[in-house]
């Protein structure tokens, strides 16, 4: 999952299922810049459409992706 962060700050993606259950968080604190953190189907333990959502201090973006079994 790849995000751009304008400035420095606290960011957090939060990866959920269908029906709103989180299944991975990642926080962290990153500087100013472009950024991927990874995910292993393993860890979500789901298959279909998964939602996350990236929230920082002043903006937050959802959107989804499709893990095929």
């Amino acid at each position: 999952i790849g995000f751009v962060l304008p400035k420095a700050g606290a960011a957090r993606v939060t990866i959920y299922d269908a029906s709103g259950k989180i299944l991975r968080l990642i926080e962290g604190t990153y500087r100013r810049g472009y950024y991927e953190v990874g995910v292993n189907r393993s860890e979500l333990n789901s298959a279909g459409v998964i939602n996350y959502t990236l929230k920082t201090a002043e903006n937050s973006a959802s959107k989804k992706m499709i893990i095929l079994e």
